[in-house]
């Protein structure tokens, strides 16, 4: 079937059928849904090559291609240097991916609402029991934040009582060293350096320093500026 055209051409077997729509300008095809909550939508081939759809109801343009091959989520020119441009519409809002695995939780990936029209932040998200809660951040200015959504510094990691940062030797975490925080009230901490010397056991602490700003080698609460303890001599 040809609309605008007396020619109207099959593009990939030869025996498909087709409906052939010509304009010298903008070729366009709306699809209009009449019921109360229905929009009418727009599917256009323009004169510089793009191909969009249009919604006419929100004046807004869900899905785009360009003449070199760019798609565009969530608006009408997508950025020439990337493949896959999206874009949230309304700046207050945060740009939100979705990834689930058959019908597991969602995870997200988010690029936070900003301000400004120069920067972006990203945020990784994961769910459990039902909830999405935010993982990591990276700002606009480049800072990785682990457990807060407000890294001041390269590298911020949040952390609850008696939590931190494991070095792993293998792959089955038999053999770890640790650096773990601890709170002894909302104005004193410490931090314990511990070592894993055997597979599967539980790493002691070598060091402890923190509370009253002393130093523990051997303890974990010095009562000294500095505190050796020994099982021996």
């Amino acid at each position: 079937v040809g609309i605008g055209t007396t020619s109207p051409q099959q593009h990939q077997s030869g025996t498909e059928t087709v409906l052939h729509i010509a304009n010298s300008n903008v070729a366009s095809l709306n699809l209009d849904s009449t019921a109360s909550t229905g929009n009418t939508y727009v599917l256009s081939s323009g004169p510089a090559g793009s191909f969009v759809i249009y919604n006419d109801d929100t004046n807004t343009t869900p899905f785009s291609i360009t003449n070199i091959g760019n798609v565009g989520i969530g608006t009408y020119s997508p950025a020439s240097t990337v493949l896959l441009d999206l874009k949230e519409p309304d700046a207050g809002s945060d740009l939100i991916i979705g990834l689930t695995a058959g019908t597991g939780a969602r995870a997200q990936i988010r690029s936070g609402a900003q301000a400004d029209s120069t920067s972006a932040e990203l945020s990784f998200h994961t769910a459990t029991g039902g909830s999405t809660s935010e993982r990591m951040r990276i700002t606009s200015g480049g800072n990785v934040g682990i457990g807060t959504t407000s890294p001041q510094t390269r590298l911020a990691i949040g952390s609850a009582q008696g939590s931190g940062i494991d070095f792993l030797y293998d792959a089955n975490n038999a053999y770890k060293h640790q650096i773990k925080n601890y709170w002894n009230s909302g104005t004193d901490s410490r931090m314990d350096f511990n070592i894993g010397r055997t597979a599967n056991v539980a790493p002691v602490t070598v060091m402890s320093v923190g509370y009253n700003s002393n130093v523990g080698i051997g303890t974990t609460s010095p009562g000294k500026t500095l505190e050796v303890k020994s099982t021996g001599n």
